[in-house]
């Protein structure tokens, strides 16, 4: 059985509107619309936990989508519901404000069927791979208060649950914000996993993530005699002013200066900007070494 994903769709004109159901209609999605910010607002207090994605139109009268964007931001619940913006906004500092308004994703207008419900899927599984990791972070409480104590720590990780319990675990290392941490860790990590180890390039994702298949296509090379013997190593460090995250994988490495922006061009595809937003966002200072295989991130603990 199909589980049905409900999700809010805001638009004020409403051809629009119109269109954007004919594109989603007999998929798995229920579709609730908007027509303008405030009543988006409204329906989401209403029922937060109902929406698993917002599509968010950019240009609209009274409040426009960054707008609700921020109103959503400030709610602790509200907040962790993705959003996609729709939009014809493609300038470098347009880009960067969205995602700095807390958009999870981007549509570039004009967008047809195949790439709304290919974005729309790859958000809400992200969603809900965040969830769970949420629920593993509240596993962790506990670890917490022993986590302020440790000084040094050296893991490795192989599988993509193994890289979710290490940074479940971790996280609570930054007892300001655990759920920030966690998400630039699992990014890292990821990357570490997907980029590095098993040597999934940037278009084979896109292509993988498009079909649905990019979870599978992990788990078979992970039983790939090639790869089968790969490891990424974790190592923490806590000194008074900072913690010290780094993550070294056993790939060839990449071009990284090029993912350190939020760049445009990216902006639309299906995945691209996790080492702009925890170099942007997350972390205080994110610096990669020699062939893009080793990444240093860390949190300032002064701020």
């Amino acid at each position: 059985m199909v589980v049905k994903r409900t999700i809010l769709v805001v638009d004020d004109i409403p051809q629009n509107l119109e269109l954007l159901l004919d594109q989603l209609e007999g998929t798995e999605y229920e579709v609730v619309t908007a027509d303008d910010g405030d009543t988006a607002l409204k329906i989401l207090r209403e029922s937060p936990a109902n929406f698993s994605a917002v599509l968010l139109d950019w240009m609209m009268p009274r409040m426009d989508g960054i707008s609700v964007l921020k109103e959503m931001k400030k709610d602790p619940v509200l907040r962790r519901i993705p959003v996609i913006l729709q939009t014809a906004k493609v300038m470098q500092a347009d880009i960067q404000k969205g995602f700095l308004a807390g958009a999870r994703n981007y549509l570039c207008k004009p967008f047809d069927q195949f790439k709304l419900q290919a974005v729309l899927y790859a958000t809400i599984q992200d969603f809900e791979l965040q969830q769970e990791l949420l629920k593993k972070l509240e596993k962790y409480e506990s670890v917490g208060e022993r986590q302020e104590y440790l000084e040094k720590s050296e893991h490795r990780f192989q599988t993509i649950s193994q890289a979710q319990e290490l940074a479940s675990m971790m996280a609570r290392a930054y007892k300001k914000n655990p759920s920030k941490l966690m998400v630039g860790l699992i990014q890292l990590f990821y990357n570490a996993i997907q980029h590095g180890n098993l040597g999934i390039t940037y278009a084979e994702k896109n292509v993988l993530m498009a079909e649905k298949k990019l979870f599978t296509e992990i788990a078979q090379r992970l039983q790939d005699s090639k790869y089968i013997n790969r490891w990424a190593r974790f190592t923490f460090i806590r000194t008074k002013n900072e913690l010290q995250f780094r993550v070294k994988d056993e790939g060839s490495g990449f071009n990284w200066e090029n993912y350190m922006e939020l760049d445009p061009a990216r902006a639309f595809h299906m995945h691209g900007r996790g080492i702009a937003l925890c170099n942007k966002i997350t972390f205080d200072h994110l610096e990669y070494f020699g062939c893009g295989n080793e990444v240093l991130a860390v949190m300032n603990l002064q701020k």
